[in-house]
């Protein structure tokens, strides 16, 4: 079994991305990780394909503070 954690780590991902003029679907799909999760805070999702997600966001956005800005919305 792989590490989870819960899909509250990922709320305001989609509104955020928008804003810096990326595409959240298309990361979301890359990584596998599906939207009917994270509409459930309690919801669970690959640690893996969390973190490379969020690490892909970053540099695809050219925003090196994309977790700290995540983490503000929540």
């Amino acid at each position: 079994m792989q590490p989870l954690i819960r899909a509250a780590s990922l709320r305001g991902f989609g509104p955020l991305v928008s804003e810096l003029g990326g595409d959240p679907d298309r990361l979301l799909d890359r990584y596998e990780i599906a939207r009917e999760v994270l509409a459930d805070d309690d919801g669970l999702v690959s640690i893996t394909a969390h973190d490379q997600m969020l690490d892909a966001a970053a540099a695809e956005l050219g925003c090196p503070d994309f977790g700290l800005r995540l983490a503000d919305r929540q």
